[in-house]
């Protein structure tokens, strides 16, 4: 009796993977996880959706190897950081190069692993697309980049135009104070003179 128990024990093990394997393979979030010197050793199917690399290809690498060559050294610090037991988590927003050459914006979220005896085994985490929302930032941040740009030109026309306005009106109280004191003189000799001979809205 224990032999067809212990094959329907493994028959139903043997289930529960299949059905747990097709869970996270249906899973739109890349899965992965490493061995202690940061090697994949696990993927899920969303890896080659993203990547357009081979799962069995990606296993014998470490993930930096996946990475833009600009945001590599972060990456290995953080993780080694992670694999020394000097983090419990990392999370950061990293650009993926593609098998086809393409760069995609990948956000990152990991943990480190460890057995019972508290040793590091590893990391495993998410990685999520995350280019959408990438482009459309950059896009906001240029729009206001142009629209500070056309403020700042808008700003220094309206300022030089002011500038003109002062200048032109400096120009004419200028222009007019000789005309006007010529006129103000005139007025007081002739109020002297002729005062007294003028009526008084004359005089005014």
């Amino acid at each position: 009796h224990a032999a067809p128990a212990a094959h329907a024990a493994a028959e139903s093990y043997r289930e529960v993977v299949d059905s747990l394997s097709e869970v996270v393979d249906s899973l739109s979030e890349v899965l992965f996880r490493t061995d202690e010197t940061g090697r994949l050793v696990f993927l899920n199917d969303a890896w080659k959706d993203l990547s357009g690399f081979e799962l069995d290809y990606s296993r014998q690498h470490p993930l930096i190897d996946f990475l833009h060559p600009d945001d590599r050294l972060r990456a290995r610090d953080a993780i080694r950081s992670l694999l020394a037991g000097d983090g419990q988590e990392w999370s950061d927003e990293l650009r993926l190069r593609t098998h086809a050459g393409e760069i995609r914006w990948v956000g990152v979220t990991c943990r480190a692993l460890r057995d019972r005896a508290g040793v590091q085994t590893g990391i495993a985490g998410t990685i999520d697309d995350i280019s959408a929302r990438k482009i459309a930032e950059f896009s906001l941040r240029n729009l206001n980049q142009e629209l500070e740009t056309r403020v700042r030109s808008r700003t220094a026309e309206l300022e030089a135009a002011v500038r003109e306005l002062e200048a032109f009106s400096y120009s004419v109280s200028h222009d007019l104070r000789a005309p006007l004191r010529a006129i103000d003189g005139f007025a007081r000799i002739l109020a002297e003179e002729a005062g007294p001979q003028l009526a008084p809205q004359h005089r005014d």
